[in-house]
């Protein structure tokens, strides 16, 4: 029987950008060039890598899933959402793809998923809240020609090799929280302090703040540009920027008590709008994983949403 190597955690992660059902413009990616899902092909001019992948979103998707238990029987009704890499970026720029959400597959009384589409490579999430995978929630799999040597196993080419993956109940220790803060008024002339759980919409004190944002912007001015920086603090504990697929195990190590993020009104892609990642290590050694939304322009805000780990352990359920 073959197993299904999971790998890291998780494409979800492009769903939490903008909640699309498709992304195929460059800024609707720009957040996620660093994290290296395909090469950046050095060797070919962009002209001719443009024609390539051209090629490769048209390249057929056919694989199967199969979920199991520790007896090897097979677990109905297990959820999975899809993300398939299926249109080219417009401009074209790294990483190349754009992407469609497959979302609200269900295994059957088999215990398998398929799926049958067209692209250059297939990302799957488990998002059972019942079970989990302890190697990780999320796969991706390359199906254009060029790309099928990024791949760690053998593709399947029927139902009955079909991934293998074993889930487990999961454990109370692995079980998170939710954070939605809503949208919190960003103050430019102090401190905005924003706790993540159970201060919906609101600001909070010093004393119960959780991080500690700062916004400079250079001009008022609704029709021009400016310059904007965003300072986020966190007193006793740190911030990690995620800069690669975000893992189901926060990293134990790396953490900075504060971020800076600096945006030139001479950038390109200036926008006065920016999605931030983050692993989060509060001053009690709790973990979590953030998305901070910051809009700078007219009356500016900030919301954060994720999930946190309240028993101490550095496991994240990227599915609530």
């Amino acid at each position: 029987m073959k197993y299904l190597v999971v790998i890291c955690v998780c494409l979800l992660l492009f769903a939490c950008v903008t909640r699309p059902t498709n992304s195929r413009t460059a800024r609707d990616v720009e957040i996620v060039k660093n994290m290296e899902l395909v090469p950046r092909f050095p060797e070919f001019e962009y002209d001719t890598l443009e024609q390539l992948v051209e090629q490769d979103v048209t390249s057929d998707i056919h694989t199967f899933i199969r979920f199991v238990d520790a007896r090897g029987h097979a677990l109905r009704d297990v959820p999975m959402d899809f993300v398939v890499l299926d249109t080219v970026l417009e401009p074209f720029d790294y990483p190349y793809y754009g992407f469609t959400h497959l979302r609200n597959y269900r295994s059957d009384k088999r215990g398998v998923i398929e799926v049958k589409t067209r692209g250059a490579a297939l990302i799957g999430a488990i998002a059972s809240k019942a079970y989990w995978h302890e190697g990780g929630s999320t796969g991706i799999l390359y199906f254009a020609d060029r790309l099928k040597y990024l791949n760690t196993v053998a593709l399947p080419s029927s139902l009955e090799e079909a991934f293998v993956i074993e889930l487990q109940e999961k454990p109370e220790h692995a079980k998170n929280s939710k954070i939605n803060t809503g949208s919190i008024f960003l103050n430019q002339a102090a401190p905005t302090y924003v706790q993540l759980l159970g201060s919906m919409g609101y600001a909070t004190s010093p004393d119960n703040a959780d991080l500690a944002f700062y916004l400079t912007k250079a001009t008022d001015d609704k029709r021009a540009r400016y310059d904007w920086q965003l300072t986020i603090q966190v007193d006793g504990g740190g911030l990690k920027p995620v800069v690669q697929l975000p893992d189901q195990y926060a990293p134990l190590q790396g953490y900075a008590s504060s971020y800076e993020l600096k945006i030139s009104k001479d950038d390109a892609l200036w926008s006065h709008r920016k999605s931030l990642f983050f692993y989060y290590r509060s001053d009690e050694g709790n973990y979590a994983y953030l998305e901070i939304k910051v809009r700078t322009k007219d009356r500016a805000f900030i919301s954060i949403d994720g999930t946190i780990n309240l028993h101490g352990e550095n496991i994240l359920d990227l599915t609530l």
